[in-house]
């Protein structure tokens, strides 16, 4: 009766033997009736806390907060809590359900998980705890920390410290206090402290995180660039790599951390160019990285220029008049002057008067100015954007003040600037340049941040702009080159290295299984190559690809950056693949290297080697193509136009600058070549 509200007391002996099976909204009817005093809601309470379940747990310790006093309510808290899973008291904590603090469950539950780290702000901000108790929570477990010897030690120490730091000021004071060596390599990582102990980052360099390896390698040879430190490259080679090899090849370190291949490769395209001259070098360490990772997409990149696109000479024939050069023949003497059209334009005609010696011709309408003139003559030319013909040069050098240099596409498979610079200006532009994938571009990306550096981002320091050959420059590595022409290159080997990084970028897109996504690894040898390993295979055992063999290579045709794939392109009668963007597929001039290497190397080799040499069986040189999907002869259709009757494949060879160059044996095509009627 009392519950269904007919009645307003309860029989008290009753209620409290019965307690222990009351519903909240039972509890709550009880706790709510004026007859109900404080030492009866506690008795009643307690009576049903011994028949809790779990799941009433928080809703039980709410009501009892709202109808208890703070003792009373603190002892039940106590009471209850005293015996329940940690996980659980968290959970009734975070949501306000108890008042009862757990101390050496909360220093164990900072550990390496970021995630637990991020709570700590809005707990503060629900006012669950104090910033100043749960700092000081994090300190004490960062007291109780001697030596770091695994990853997840590590980053439970990097998230306490960075937390600490972020949290409160002069916390780096009483961090150092402590007087622990990786504890003040963190403070110099935080940018908190100028030093630190150049050994203790042997060994715990490889915990950071890619991109914190990156911010540090940068930053050392920044600290080596301004004198504030000093090391070799052999003893930041010990640094960096201490004890890789190892942690590699022992399974319990496999997922203990994460190399930065890009870093790595520096590293040993550095300690191959000291001991050989050349970046290119083969590691064992990166096929061992990328196995313990086989999914991972990755790229080589964080240390280079990247290209924002190709710089190009524009010429805008829209101009307002134009400049001719004339002669006349004056009592028998030939004599030299400018004829200058235009249409009536009062701002021109001003400006023309301003030139000395002009005349303007009423008949012809135009005006004349002396050869002398011809200086002051070409600034109005450029200031009014007129055109000059002379008897000398062509249309194109003679009006080099007519273009526009824009940037163009980035060329494709070009991620940074490989741009080597020409020994000289451009013959008809006479403007310095660069060439890049076979053709000129007017203004490399490369910046030398060495030298005074401003950027528009406040929030990034000089050294994390730095670019390999920043590096490079700092460790006194001279990369220029002399070719076999005699031909000076400044940085010539830095920029050839920037082609093979751009080029194994290209194939590392290609690099993974089309059926399950692992990564592919090369057949024949236990080595991951910078230059293009060609034949690999997938070591999935449970994947319908497992060790079929994928041919992998760039395509022959400079200009081409494609890399050709066996699972996409067939092959041409010569038994070579055909690239599947232009075509290209062999070349008798390929061959004939290939039989020279294999002579001087004393390689066996294949008569049908010596055979298509011998009758120049090559493709390229006769502009024979034929269709990577199906084999069939490309029909040409025009010059620049080559299309597949049978599948509608096409080549279009309008990007290509100096493709026709190669076709140097179009004539001895085979007779039954296909092309379309004129």
């Amino acid at each position: 009766l009392f519950f269904q509200g007919w009645i307003d007391k309860y029989p008290a002996d009753h209620i409290l033997n019965l307690a222990p099976n009351f519903s909240e909204q039972e509890l709550i009817k009880i706790l709510e009736n004026n007859n109900t005093e404080e030492s009866f809601r506690l008795d009643i309470l307690q009576a049903k806390s011994f028949n809790l379940s779990q799941s009433e747990i928080s809703w039980f310790l709410k009501i009892s907060k709202k109808y208890l006093s703070f003792e009373n309510f603190k002892k039940l808290d106590e009471q209850i809590t005293e015996s329940i899973s940690d996980d659980l008291w968290l959970n009734l904590w975070v949501n306000k359900s108890t008042m009862v603090m757990r101390e050496k469950y909360i220093i164990h539950y900072f550990d390496d998980d970021k995630k637990k780290y991020d709570e700590i702000g809005r707990w503060i901000n629900n006012k669950i705890i104090s910033e100043e108790k749960i700092l000081n929570i994090l300190f004490k477990k960062l007291e109780l920390t001697n030596n770091i010897s695994n990853l997840i030690e590590f980053n439970t120490t990097f998230n306490i410290i960075k937390t600490l730091l972020n949290n409160g000021f002069g916390w780096e004071i009483n961090i150092s206090s402590l007087n622990n060596n990786f504890f003040n390599l963190l403070l110099w990582h935080f940018g908190y402290r100028n030093d630190f102990d150049f050994n203790t980052l042997k060994g715990k360099f490889i915990y950071f995180t890619p991109n914190d390896q990156v911010y540090i390698f940068k930053r050392l040879f920044y600290l080596k660039h301004t004198k504030k430190i000093d090391f070799t490259f052999n003893e930041l080679d010990e640094i960096l790599r201490a004890d890789i090899d190892l942690y590699l090849t022992n399974i319990k370190f496999k997922n203990d951390f994460i190399l930065d291949i890009s870093t790595h490769i520096l590293i040993e395209a550095i300690k191959s160019f000291l001991k050989t001259g050349s970046f290119i070098f083969e590691s064992d360490l990166i096929l061992k990285d990328l196995k313990r990772n086989n999914k991972k997409k990755f790229k080589i990149d964080k240390y280079f220029d990247t290209c924002p696109g190709r710089k190009i000479a524009k010429w805008d024939w829209k101009t307002d008049g134009k400049i001719i050069e004339k002669t006349a023949i004056v009592n028998g003497e030939s004599i030299k002057y400018f004829q200058v059209e235009f249409d009536y334009s009062p701002n021109i005609v001003e400006s023309i008067r301003k030139i000395p010696g002009r005349r303007y011709n009423a008949d012809g309408r135009f005006w004349t100015v002396p050869y002398t003139q011809k200086e002051q003559l070409f600034e109005f030319a450029i200031s009014h954007k007129f055109s000059i013909s002379l008897t000398n040069g062509n249309h194109y050098s003679n009006n080099t003040h007519l273009i526009n240099f824009i940037r163009d596409e980035v060329p494709n498979g070009i991620n940074y600037c490989e741009g080597r610079k020409s020994k000289i200006k451009h013959r008809t532009i006479n403007k310095e340049f660069w060439w890049c994938v076979n053709q000129e571009c007017f203004e490399n990306a490369t910046t030398d941040h060495l030298k005074e550096f401003e950027t528009d981002s406040s929030d990034k320091e000089v050294w994390e702009y730095y670019t390999f050959l920043d590096i490079l420059n700092i460790l006194e590595i001279n990369t220029d080159e002399t070719n076999h022409m005699g031909d000076y290159i400044p940085n010539g080997k830095y920029y050839k290295f920037i082609g093979h990084i751009n080029a194994f970028n290209r194939l590392l897109e290609k690099l993974y299984c089309n059926e399950c996504g692992d990564l592919l690894y090369p057949t024949h040898i236990a080595h991951f190559a910078l230059y293009l390993d060609t034949h690999f295979h997938c070591e999935n055992n449970s994947c319908s690809q497992y060790k079929r063999k994928i041919y992998l290579n760039h395509c022959l045709n400079g200009e081409c950056t494609n890399i050709i794939d066996s699972r996409i392109s067939k092959k041409c009668p010569n038994n070579l693949y055909i690239c599947d963007s232009c075509g290209t597929c062999c070349s008798t001039d390929m061959f004939r290297r290939r039989l020279n290497n294999l002579r001087l190397n004393d390689g066996y080799i294949h008569p049908e080697l010596i055979f298509n040499v011998e009758n120049e069986k090559g493709h390229l040189e006769k502009a024979e193509y034929y269709c990577y999907k199906c084999q069939g002869m490309m029909t040409e259709h025009n010059k620049k136009l080559y299309v597949c009757d049978n599948c509608g494949t096409k080549y279009d060879f309008e990007k290509f600058k100096w493709l026709d160059r190669k076709w140097t044996n179009k004539h001895k095509r085979r007779n039954d070549y296909p092309s379309a009627p004129l």
